[in-house]
């Protein structure tokens, strides 16, 4: 009989989860102090979401089949519950629904632990804080720009500095729409992956021109600054629908351009962005425009957009830094 893992509860804990000493508490409770007086001197108002809700709205986060993060479990009447693992798709929920008021446009801003399931040996955490916004009912491209720059306040805030990587679920789905549908998984696959065989064999079996070749071929490559944007209008030539979006995209500043950054979160529909803090290959935030989400929910549809920011993440990997500000 093995009771090593029986025993295991004395002094382990399950994968993914933590314990907070007191200075990661203290410092978790500093920056989440900071971001609410921030976000609250924006006009944003905090909202608590549920910790459970029905299984079915976090599912809306996972259209594409994937390995599901949930934690799922069964309520005394046997409805199908989940623990909170995204917190937009309920504010946007609780707006559609009049929970949290009928006027728009609205600013909600959210500061509460997730939970995500993740394989053993991903070094991923299953719970996690997290702070972020959601404008509803307001559109154009200066919300973008508006959320962006709020979220690196945020940051600064945190004293750190971050690198954000910007792209566009429409370029994406503008050049999935030229192909066959049978090879349109395959493609954006290999297009997140910036498999250039995989994308080469692609093009010759739908036998693209040569210059849709080239588009799907070199634009996963093709990242950078501001001075890439001239090699992105180029190879959008073949394709019109991609002129405007690129010059959508030059107008927000202090970002590196990816047209391959695809969210794994299916609720996208435009712009979406995510950023890293400067010499760390963590994710620190994500966020973008999701204008179909809340037609979800309720008859009518409305615009939205926002970021999550992971502090769990911030904190972890800022220790070092503030506890050599401190000594």
């Amino acid at each position: 009989m093995n009771t090593m893992g029986d025993n295991r509860f004395r002094s382990w804990l399950p994968h993914g989860f933590d314990f907070r000493g007191p200075w990661e508490t203290r410092r978790q409770l500093e920056l989440a102090t900071r971001i609410r007086e921030l976000l609250s001197g924006k006009g944003f108002q905090e909202v608590v979401p549920p910790t459970f809700d029905f299984a079915r709205t976090f599912q809306l986060t996972n259209r594409s089949g994937v390995h599901s993060p949930l934690f799922e479990l069964r309520g005394s009447a046997g409805d199908r519950l989940a623990v909170r693992s995204d917190l937009t798709v309920q504010v946007i929920k609780a707006a559609a629904n009049g929970r949290v008021g009928s006027g728009f446009p609205a600013r909600f801003a959210y500061l509460q632990p997730v939970f995500q399931d993740r394989d053993w040996g991903s070094g991923l955490a299953r719970e996690y804080l997290q702070a972020g916004v959601e404008i509803i009912g307001e559109d154009g491209s200066g919300r973008v720009r508006e959320v962006l720059e709020l979220a690196v306040l945020c940051l600064q805030a945190a004293g750190v500095d971050c690198r954000v990587v910007y792209g566009d679920v429409r370029i994406v789905e503008a050049i999935s729409a030229t192909l066959p549908q049978k090879a349109r998984p395959e493609f954006s696959t290999a297009f997140y992956n910036k498999d250039s065989a995989a994308l080469k064999r692609l093009a010759a079996r739908c036998e693209l021109s040569q210059d849709m070749a080239k588009l799907l071929v070199e634009l996963p490559f093709t990242f950078g600054g501001p001075d890439i944007l001239p090699d992105l209008r180029d190879l959008a030539r073949p394709l019109p629908a991609l002129a405007p979006l690129i010059e959508e995209a030059s107008a927000i500043a202090n970002v590196i351009y990816d047209f391959s950054l695809v969210r794994e979160l299916s609720y996208y529909t435009g712009p979406v962005f995510e950023a890293y803090l400067v010499g760390h290959n963590e994710r620190i935030f994500t966020g973008g425009v999701y204008d179909d989400l809340f037609g979800e929910f309720a008859d009518e549809s409305k615009p939205a957009c926002g970021f999550a920011l992971n502090l769990t993440v911030l904190v972890e990997n800022t220790e070092e830094l503030n506890r050599g500000k401190e000594s």
